[in-house]
């Protein structure tokens, strides 16, 4: 792990100090004034001796269009040549340059490619024809008449919140399946199963009488109280809203995409989770990270250098390190001044 240092302000003050010590000792510049050493040499007084009069003259030349190759453009004649060169770019940029003419990919000079503005930026197969959103619902559009494919479940169960529409119906079908048509109709006649009731016959005697009276009565409690009702669905509920039965059958309508929900901005679609990281483990070392079966976006915690590192597709990429961070010392500072400035 590699450490770090960084300067407090009480150190940056002691630096400045020292600083302060040493520009004390020193005079200020004066401008027009240099050294006070002469190192000017009878060689150099010659070589200037020697250079013709007017050696350095530049004739300057205030006409554009002049044949000269050895004139300088004046300043008024140079800023009239730039003037016309951005004057030329920009008709060249008004034009559309580059690879084709604006002419050719923005005919009707909105300065938008033509065609884009309307697929914002996308080509026409990403759009759904019209034709095919003829039996689409839209998110706040009558549901009535939707119709949906299911296979009755193999046991009963509660519909509960997150269920598909298929699986939802497929519970209901087989609640349904299993009801017998004594549950519709409340007739005797349709019972399965009925006990057997001996006719009564002059034979009947006061014991058996008894005895009738007391199961006619605890059937009565046990299993046909007074408040029994025959065993009809009388009402069913989608997340808590009750929804009346008609017909003995009601109507369902439970979202099948993201779109239908009425939150559905706050719900990413798998194609938004894109470029992410995922945790794969630590490993010894960086020669110990997995050459192969990677996906991008792997990542892993190298243990002796406290680094980790993803996989780009190609390689694998250092993303950090850990480091601790100290404070320096006057006596470090005090050593990197003489370093820089001597004694």
């Amino acid at each position: 792990m590699a450490n770090k240092k960084y300067q407090d302000s009480n150190g940056v003050l002691y630096l400045l100090q020292l600083l302060k010590s040493q520009f004390d000792t020193k005079v200020d510049k004066v401008d027009g004034k240099g050294l006070s050493t002469n190192d000017y040499t009878t060689e150099e007084k010659n070589k200037l001796t020697n250079i013709e009069a007017q050696a350095n003259k530049t004739t300057i030349n205030n006409t554009l269009t002049s044949d000269s190759t050895t004139d300088a453009l004046s300043a008024a004649q140079g800023k009239a040549l730039k003037t016309r060169i951005d004057e030329v770019e920009q008709e060249i940029e008004q034009a559309g340059g580059g690879d084709m003419l604006r002419s050719t990919y923005d005919q009707d000079m909105d300065g938008v490619v033509d065609n884009a503005k309307a697929l914002e930026g996308h080509g026409a197969s990403y759009f759904a024809k019209t034709t095919a959103l003829d039996d689409k619902l839209d998110t706040d559009g009558d549901g009535s008449s939707v119709t949906a494919t299911f296979t009755a479940a193999g046991s009963r169960g509660n519909i509960t919140s997150g269920d598909t529409l298929g699986v939802i119906f497929g519970k209901l079908a087989k609640w349904f399946n299993d009801l017998k048509t004594v549950a519709f109709t409340g007739n005797y006649s349709d019972l399965t199963n009925k006990p057997t009731i001996p006719t009564v016959t002059n034979d009947l005697t006061d014991a058996l009488k008894a005895n009738y009276d007391a199961a006619y009565a605890y059937s009565q409690e046990a299993h046909a109280p007074a408040n029994a009702q025959a065993n009809v669905i009388e009402s069913v509920q989608v997340n808590g809203t009750a929804l009346t039965p008609s017909g003995k059958a009601v109507n369902v309508v439970v979202p099948t995409k993201v779109s239908d929900l009425s939150d559905a901005g706050n719900y990413a679609l798998k194609s938004d989770l894109t470029n992410v990281y995922k945790y794969k483990g630590s490993v010894a070392s960086v020669s110990a990270l997995p050459a192969s079966g990677n996906t991008a976006g792997d990542v892993y915690n190298v243990e002796d250098t406290d680094m980790n590192y993803a996989w780009n597709g190609t390689a694998w990429d250092p993303l950090g390190e850990l480091f601790s961070i100290e404070s320096i010392t006057n006596a470090e500072i005090d050593t990197m001044f003489t370093e820089v400035f001597g004694s």
